[in-house]
């Protein structure tokens, strides 16, 4: 073996080993948490079992990578390789994958919601996956890395095929208000009316009206076609961004391929705005301004509509891409020629940038949106704390986003060491500084109220540090002198690992769906409608918009303005004007009838304690002072409530 092999077997056995190591710490936090509660008197006679049996597995697994290169070892592997021949290991390997999909997406297994056990189901089987693919001319610790990359993309795209059902319900906290904010572009011909529009993410809501032009399309239907949209999108981002590097069909396309894609769930980065890379990706010239200025105007239109911080990314985007696939013109005088370099990419920034802000202040009008409404997102409160380790986000913002920076910034800082010359020094400070204005435009929108449990408003600056790291890696840029430099191999693993770590740990089980439970909620919902309207369309829906948009209810008022994100984002920003009409509603009683999530005075600690605390004291305190739940249903997580006889004292 040699000294470079050898280090690659000691990152990936202390890799595996710190994640085996945390998977059983946080095994034996939930254990003993609920050994010691009321809840585990019937299975405390199974509790060491349980967790010593996955503690002997790992130093079992761990046992086999030290001994693998001993004389036993090489002559154990020999042998299976030569007994497990030809389609049988393909088939092993696909078994494998389907036993790590059983465990980590199975809604009744306890412990595969665990971040770090998610981790180690992950590595047991990628191990098992790499074992069958012994019989290969790749060493083991590319097989090992390619089962990992493989197992993960294949089960987080794979994934969103569970969701695409005829459930009646949410899937999520919010999964159908997209199709209802979808239905209101078109609602004049679907409901007889015009509603109000969503006040933020049109480009969203308008990619998913499509279903909606087919007659009476099902709900099934609008979740194939989201659930396409998260899968295609970024595959297609990838294809497109390897495409313009012009490589090869290798295996080490193939794991750069996946890691991109594992790169961009990492936010995750949504599919409406994956718009923007794609069609950067695909029609971008860096030898055409013109065509380039009318691509990035459009794309900057299209971010103007889909997220304000998303309005400079086009034209820094086809920068970047100009920066790398453009030599500096050769001039004897530097500053002329660096003043030169810069004119072209300058005026995408300057003249998209303005367009897209542009057609943001003229949404009020596009959209027919109050603009204390449309602009309510500027006056959330900022949690500063969230950036470092907190409830809502176990590795807080700040460190999670520099976890999955770390390699490709060592990565960068290598290129950066070992290119000599002037303009390519100068091309990796300019890419740095793209990716230091994102990095810190993300951070700032991270920490708003209601968005610090992930890493998807950090998306914009993801998608310039896997681009940039993706063509300095394949030396796809306008350099001065073309030697190659070599990399530790742990360095490039890193770039895989790391967001196969991350992506596998946050992909959790599908939910559990009970449908004779979700069609008996409904058929009380329409019961107590019938029975306490008193008049045509006074019953309120505050979630579950989808019943109304989908013909599931009949009889109920629908108002956009009481749509539960956009309740909680008004009553998160502290919007007056918005929340006083909630108040004099809730107070006349205007409503015979309201639906709504459940509902508890008082406040909480928790994951989204702040996002609560907001709530409760402008919503939840005024709705119960004047409406009283009626009856529990079979889904225990909406309510329905009536008007009071007597409301509670102000």
């Amino acid at each position: 073996m040699t000294k470079e092999l050898s280090f690659n077997k000691i990152y990936l056995l202390l890799a595996l080993n710190f994640v085996y190591t945390l998977a059983s710490l946080q095994i034996f936090y939930v254990e003993l948490k609920s050994f010691w509660s009321d809840k585990y008197f019937e299975a405390d006679a199974v509790f060491s079992l349980r967790v010593w049996g996955i503690i002997g597995f790992g130093f079992l697994l761990v046992s086999f990578l030290l001994l693998r290169d001993s004389e036993w070892g090489s002559t154990f592997f020999q042998n299976l390789s030569s007994n497990v021949a030809g389609y049988a290991r393909y088939v092993l390997f696909g078994g494998a994958l389907l036993v790590y999909a059983f465990f980590s997406l199975s809604p009744t297994i306890r412990w595969n919601s665990l971040f770090f056990f998610q981790n180690f189901l992950l590595f047991i089987f990628a191990t098992f996956g790499a074992i069958f693919l012994s019989g290969t001319s790749y060493p083991f610790e590319k097989r090992l890395l390619f089962s990992l990359a493989l197992y993960t993309f294949l089960i987080s795209i794979g994934k969103y095929l569970f969701y695409i059902n005829n459930y009646p319900l949410s899937l999520g906290w919010s999964e159908t208000s997209s199709y209802y904010y979808a239905s209101t572009f078109l609602s004049k011909a679907l409901y007889g009316k015009k509603l109000m529009l969503s006040y933020r993410n049109h480009g969203r809501y308008l990619l998913l009206i499509f279903p909606f032009l087919i007659s009476h399309a099902s709900i099934w239907v609008h979740r194939l076609w989201e659930n396409s949209l998260w899968i295609i999108t970024p595959l297609l981002t990838s294809y497109l961004l390897l495409r313009r590097l012009n490589l090869k069909f290798t295996y080490k396309t193939i794991i750069w391929f996946i890691g991109i894609v594992l790169f961009i769930l990492q936010g995750p980065i949504y599919y409406h705005l994956l718009i923007i890379p794609i069609g950067i990706f695909w029609l971008f010239d860096s030898q055409k301004f013109w065509w380039s200025l009318f691509l990035v105007i459009v794309l900057s239109a299209w971010a103007a509509i889909s997220r304000v911080n998303w309005v400079p990314v086009p034209g820094f985007l086809a920068a970047m891409l100009y920066f790398m696939e453009r030599p500096v013109p050769e001039n004897k005088d530097r500053l002329k020629a660096v003043y030169q370099h810069l004119l072209f990419p300058a005026g995408w920034v300057l003249l998209g940038g303005i367009t897209g802000l542009l057609i943001w202040f003229l949404l009020p009008i596009i959209f027919n949106v109050e603009e204390a409404i449309l602009y309510t997102d500027f006056n959330s409160p900022l949690l500063w704390f969230r950036l470092l380790p907190n409830p809502t986000s176990r590795l807080g913002i700040l460190l999670g986003a520099l976890s999955v920076s770390l390699p490709g910034f060592y990565f960068i800082f290598r290129f950066y060491k070992e290119r000599s010359g002037f303009y390519n020094k100068l091309r990796v400070v300019g890419v740095c500084i793209i990716l230091l204005i994102f990095f810190l435009g993300g951070l700032i929108v991270s920490i708003k109220i209601g968005g610090s449990s992930n890493l998807h408003n950090m998306d914009a600056y993801l998608l310039f540090l896997v681009v940039s790291v993706a063509y300095f890696y394949f030396n796809f840029v306008g350099t001065d002198n073309n030697h190659p430099f070599v990399l530790p191999q742990w360095v490039l693993a890193s770039l895989i690992i790391v967001p196969v770590i991350y992506v596998s740990g946050f992909s959790g089980p599908v939910p559990a769906l009970d449908h004779e439970k979700a069609n008996k909620t409904i058929q009380i919902l329409q019961r107590t409608i019938d029975e306490f309207s008193r008049h045509e369309n006074d019953v309120l829906l505050m979630t579950e918009h989808q019943l109304f948009t989908f013909g599931y209810l009949s009889g109920v008022e629908q108002k956009t303005i009481y749509e539960k994100t956009f309740v909680i984002e008004m009553a998160m920003s502290e919007n007056y004007s918005v929340l006083e009409h909630y108040w004099d509603d809730f107070q006349n009683q205007e409503y015979s009838v309201v639906i709504g999530e459940k509902m508890s005075s008082g406040h909480s600690g928790g994951q989204y304690a702040e996002e609560n605390y907001y709530f409760v004291e402008h919503i939840v305190d005024h709705l119960i002072c004047y409406y009283e739940k009626y009856e529990n249903l079979p889904i225990s997580s909406i309510e329905v409530y009536i008007p009071r006889n007597e409301s509670c004292e102000e």
